[in-house]
């Protein structure tokens, strides 16, 4: 699959494949490939000049191209041009509007996080303009976060939530307590906005103390750490930066102070002062922030909580035999829970992986999106706060082939879609996700037990 970001003028931005290698086992690779492969570079040079030709004869924007082995999806907009390209085999679930809508979005989204809006408009007044320059350095982030969109549920789905690491409620209290900010030893006051704590990209605590003026959305949330955790210039040394974060003002910076406390642990102040003084601030903080958590050995905790993850199995609690694997969203807060899985599926393929989300997806699309919905009228979820849709009753759906049996529950508090056995039985697999979202609803170890 490739992705190709380009300016309206055919200035190229951002161009990526995400290659066989990536998703598929040496047995599935296609040895024709390369003999069926299309010329990408020939492809952007001519993309922008399709894209018109069509605007002005047809007076509309060519959203799709189909051939017998390729399948085309274009989203434009006053800057930019985007179009995803896969093989066709594969892209009847991957490439859904709304899925490359969502995709779209994150990419646009990222490139506001370093530009801003109004750094993005330059395109407008200059269609000529490289804005590689401008995002010198960023192509590793931006790789990845289409990577996440194509493996992880959470990028791929608006609206899925975040992922947290697994601590006890009263540990992670403390260490809540902890990351508030103490008086500042200098008559400049510390002005932060939110404070966050993480570990290998999930979530370990957040701190809101102004949230009449600033409350972080998952999608915010997302592009932040792919920002912070894949660009090789924050794991060096303390980092003091510009971010526009695009759900909360797309026109304008907050400064985040970074740094990591190890390999995997990661702090995020957000300050809307721009004075080189509140770094100078935020680093006191971090010093007396480390010293507290080291006599709570809360670093420790949280290494071996990551270390745990890949041997949690809750789904082996449920009295119905037959869970491989799980995700769950806890609706009221945004919270997101990815189980691993089971034996003996813990050692399969990207490619399978990759398969079961887009089982997911089809039931997603199904229960709540329609193909061509507008992506513009839904905000981004805040941090712990309902996404207040309003009451409904609970759904159910369910998805099978002679392999898994797929079901998905949705109500007003959380969503839940389960992979079981095909040899399951159906109201079994049924009463067991409702087991298992009152089971992880009252998980204490979950973000959710502590989160306001």
């Amino acid at each position: 699959m490739e992705i190709i970001v380009c300016s309206r003028s055919g200035k190229p931005i951002f161009q990526c494949q995400l290659r066989e290698k990536q998703s598929c086992t040496v047995d599935t690779v296609d040895v024709n490939q390369e003999e069926r492969c299309y010329s990408s570079a020939a492809f952007v040079s001519s993309m922008q000049g399709l894209l018109d030709f069509v605007s002005c004869t047809q007076n509309q924007q060519l959203q799709a191209i189909e051939t017998e082995t390729l399948m085309i999806r274009f989203i434009s907009t006053n800057e930019l041009s985007f179009a995803v390209l896969r093989t066709k085999q594969w892209a009847k679930d991957t490439l859904l509007r709304v899925c490359v809508e969502r995709l779209f979005d994150l990419l646009h989204g990222f490139i506001q996080l370093i530009l801003t809006r109004k750094g993005l408009e330059i395109l407008k007044s200059s269609p000529q303009y490289d804005l590689r320059g401008l995002l010198t350095g960023t192509e590793n982030t931006m790789e990845q976060i289409a990577y996440s969109w194509f493996t992880c549920i959470t990028s791929r789905v608006k609206h899925f939530g975040f992922q947290c690491v697994r601590l006890a409620s009263k540990l992670r209290s403390r260490i809540t307590d902890a990351l508030i900010p103490g008086l500042s030893s200098t008559e400049e006051p510390c002005h932060l906005l939110c404070g966050l704590i993480l570990s290998n990209e999930k979530l370990v605590c957040i701190v809101q103390p102004r949230k009449d003026l600033f409350h972080l959305s998952v999608d915010d949330l997302i592009l932040l750490v792919a920002f912070v955790y894949h660009s090789k210039c924050f794991q060096n040394s303390e980092s003091w930066t510009p971010v526009c974060l695009p759900s909360f003002n797309p026109d304008g910076f907050l400064h985040a102070y970074v740094y990591f406390f190890d390999e995997y642990t990661s702090l995020i102040l957000l300050s809307s002062c721009p004075l080189p003084s509140q770094f100078h601030i935020f680093q006191a903080e971090r010093h007396r922030l480390s010293a507290q958590l080291d006599q709570i050995n809360a670093f420790e905790a949280i290494d071996n909580s990551r270390k745990a993850y890949r041997t949690w199995r809750l789904q082996e609690e449920i009295p119905q035999e037959g869970l491989l694997h799980f995700v769950y969203k806890n609706e009221q807060t945004g919270e997101c829970v990815i189980s691993p899985w089971t034996t003996p599926f813990e050692s399969i393929s990207e490619t399978c992986k990759v398969s079961h989300l887009e089982r997911y997806l089809q039931l997603h699309q199904r229960m709540t999106y329609t193909e061509g919905s507008s992506r513009k009228s839904q905000k981004s979820q805040l941090i712990g706060k309902s996404l207040g849709f309003g009451a409904f009753h609970v759904h159910c759906m369910v998805l099978n082939d002679r392999i898994t049996l797929v079901v998905a529950l949705h109500s007003e508090e959380s969503r839940l879609y389960a992979t079981f056995d095909a040899l399951c039985d159906t109201l079994d697999a049924k009463s067991a996700c409702k087991d298992l979202c009152v089971r992880l609803k009252q998980d204490d170890m979950l973000m959710s037990a502590t989160l306001n």
